[in-house]
């Protein structure tokens, strides 16, 4: 009886997992896709206006701008991942340093 109440609550905590995941992912790809329409709507204003102002026409084609936006926001994913990277490796540091201080510290007040 143990054994199946643990292999449910541990289905139910795989699942959850999974499907957060899930969540996650569409939740960015939505948003990646909301900031890729304001951010090229912003572009193509702010490019139609100065060609008004000036009165010269930029070589800049609406493809163009999608593809420059999407170099900078691989940049900026990859500069994500190096951060959390980062991150992982100095909290990593840091457990060990205080688990090496309190080990020297019950060394230290031991004798």
């Amino acid at each position: 009886m143990t054994n199946l109440i643990l292999n449910i609550l541990e289905l139910i905590r795989t699942s959850g997992l999974e499907q957060t995941r899930l969540l996650d992912s569409i939740g960015m790809a939505h948003m990646e896709k909301e900031i890729t329409g304001r951010v090229l709507k912003i572009a193509k204003t702010n490019r139609d206006k100065l060609e008004d102002e000036t009165g010269i026409k930029t070589s800049l084609t609406d493809e163009e701008l999608k593809d420059y936006l999407a170099l900078v926001q691989n940049e900026i994913k990859a500069k994500k991942r190096i951060t959390r990277r980062f991150r992982f490796q100095h909290n990593l540091c840091r457990k060990k340093f205080d688990s090496e201080k309190e080990v020297y510290t019950l060394k230290r007040s031991a004798s």
